[in-house]
C-alpha cells in the first residue's frame, strides 16, 4: 500500500452513501453489502484500489477499513490473482489470528467492484512515525520490531510468505503494530513448485516469455535473489526484516537511491551504511539480517528465536521521553523539511542548515535524554544530507562512463 492519503481527520467529513439505516438483526444474518455502510473518508489509495475508514450504519461506533477493488481496472492490469490471493491469505491468517497481523472481517462484491472489510486502525501507517528522523524514542523502537517479529512469525507459520514487508505496509491500533497488505504474499509450496522457472538457463526460457514470478516487492526491500528473479522461501522476508528495521529506526531505506536501478545495484552489491552515534548492537542485528546468502541470514537456522534472542533486545532502553517531545520533534522535522527541501533558492547543503537550525530553534527539551536524543536526530539528518549528495554524485558519474563506454 502507499503512503495514505487523508482527505480529513473528522471521520464525519467526506460521507457518501445515504441509505437508509437497515436494522441490526438483517445485518447480523446476512452477507454484508456496501448499502449497510457509511463511508466516513479516504484514507488511503494503492495501485488499484482504494482504501476507505467506513461505519456500520446499524452500528455507527463501530469502524472498519473498506478495500475496494474497481473489478476493470484489475483486469486491465492483470491482478485478479493478486486481489483473489490477499483474500485467501488474509482467511487462512485469521484462524486463530494473531494480534500483530491485521483481521479481516469480511468480504463482498457487487457488479462493480470487490470489497474486503478489515478492522480499522486509527493510529494508521507505521511510516507516519519514522519519515525524516526514524522512531525517535528507541524503547518504543524495540518494542515495534518485536511486534512485527511475532506478526512475521505467525504468517510463515501459514506457510505464507509476505514479499512486501516495509513500514507502509506496518499498520497501528491501540499501540498494537499490525501487517497488513497481503496482497503479494505466496504459498510456501507454490513458491517451491514454480522455483524451476527461476533457475531455468536462459536458453531455455525466451526472453518474451520469461515470468518474472519472484520479481515482486518494492524496489528498496526486495532482496538480492529476488532482483534475480530467484526463490528463497521464507527466507526472503528476513533481508525484508532488516530493511524494514533500518526504516524503522533511521528514518529512510537502507539503499536509497534515485532510481530503481541504482537502487537493485547499491542491494546487489550490499552498500550498506549507517548513520554516525547508531547503537552498534541495532546495526549488528540489521547487518547479519541483511546478508547476500538466504542461509546466512539470521534467523535462518534457528528460527524468529534467533532474532528474538539478539543483544539488541535483551538491553532494555529506558529514556526520560514525552509524548509531548516525540510529537514536536516529528512535527518540526516533517513540516520544516518539506518546506525548505522544496525551496529553490538554496543549494541542498543550505536547505538541511536551515532545517537543522529551525529545529533546534522549535524543539522544546525538557531532559538530558531529550537533549542527546535531539543532538543525535541533527547528527544523522546533516549524514543523510551528505550521503544523499555523494549517492546522487556517484550516480551520476557512473551514468557518463556507461553512456561513454
Amino acid at each position: 500500500m502507499q503512503r495514505g492519503f487523508l482527505h480529513s481527520s473528522d471521520p464525519r467529513v467526506s460521507r457518501i452513501s445515504q441509505a437508509p439505516v437497515a436494522a441490526i438483526d438483517a445485518v447480523v444474518n446476512r452477507k454484508y453489502t456496501l448499502e449497510d455502510f457509511e463511508l466516513e473518508r479516504l484514507v488511503g489509495t494503492g495501485n488499484f484500489c482504494e482504501v476507505w475508514h467506513v461505519t456500520l450504519k446499524a452500528r455507527p461506533r463501530e469502524s472498519f477499513a473498506l478495500k475496494i477493488y474497481d473489478k476493470n481496472i484489475v483486469t486491465r492490469k492483470g491482478q485478479i490473482k493478486c486481489v483473489q490471493q490477499e483474500r485467501e491469505a488474509m482467511l487462512m491468517l485469521n484462524e486463530p489470528g494473531c494480534d500483530n497481523v491485521i483481521r479481516l472481517i469480511g468480504t463482498f462484491k457487487n457488479d462493480k467492484c470487490v470489497y474486503l472489510l478489515y478492522e480499522f486502525a486509527e493510529g494508521g501507517e507505521l511510516w507516519e512515525q519514522t519519515s525524516f528522523c526514524g522512531i525517535v524514542d528507541m524503547g518504543y523502537a524495540q518494542g515495534c520490531m518485536l511486534q512485527v517479529i511475532e506478526g512475521l512469525e505467525y504468517i510463515h507459520s501459514k506457510n505464507l510468505v509476505h514479499r512486501d514487508l516495509k513500514c507502509e505496509n506496518l499498520l497501528v491500533k491501540d499501540g498494537i503494530i499490525k501487517i497488513a497488505d497481503l496482497g503479494s504474499s505466496l504459498l510456501i509450496h507454490q513458491a517451491e513448485a514454480e522455483s524451476h522457472i527461476a533457475a531455468a538457463p536462459p536458453q531455455q526460457v525466451p526472453y518474451n516469455r520469461k515470468e518474472f514470478k519472484h520479481f515482486v516487492g518494492t524496489p528498496a526491500f526486495m532482496p538480492p535473489e529476488a532482483i534475480e528473479n530467484r526463490d528463497s522461501g521464507k527466507l526472503r522476508d528476513l533481508w525484508s526484516l532488516g530493511c524494514l528495521f533500518y526504516q524503522l529506526l533511521v528514518g529512510r531505506p537502507c539503499f536509497y537511491a534515485s532510481t530503481d536501478y541504482w537502487t537493485f545495484s547499491r542491494i546487489k552489491g550490499r552498500e550498506l551504511e549507517f548513520p554516525p552515534d547508531m547503537d552498534p548492537l541495532a546495526m549488528d542485528l540489521i547487518s547479519n539480517l541483511l546478508q547476500i546468502d538466504p542461509e546466512r541470514r539470521l534467523g535462518a537456522s534457528g528460527g524468529f528465536d534467533k532474532i528474538r534472542n539478539h543483544e539488541f533486545f535483551k538491553i532494555a532502553i529506558q529514556t526520560q521521553i514525552t509524548n509531548a517531545f516525540v510529537k514536536n520533534v516529528k512535527r518540526s522535522c516533517t513540516r520544516i523539511g518539506m518546506a525548505i527541501l522544496k525551496s529553490e533558492n538554496k543549494t541542498p547543503s543550505e536547505k538541511f542548515a536551515c532545517m537543522l537550525q529551525e529545529i533546534k530553534d522549535e524543539t522544546l527539551t525538557t531532559s538530558r535524554d531529550e537533549l542527546r536524543v535531539l543532538k543525535t536526530l541533527i547528527k544523522k539528518m546533516s549524514w543523510f544530507q551528505s550521503t544523499t549528495e555523494e549517492q546522487l554524485a556517484k550516480e551520476a558519474k557512473l551514468t557518463q562512463e556507461l553512456l561513454y563506454e
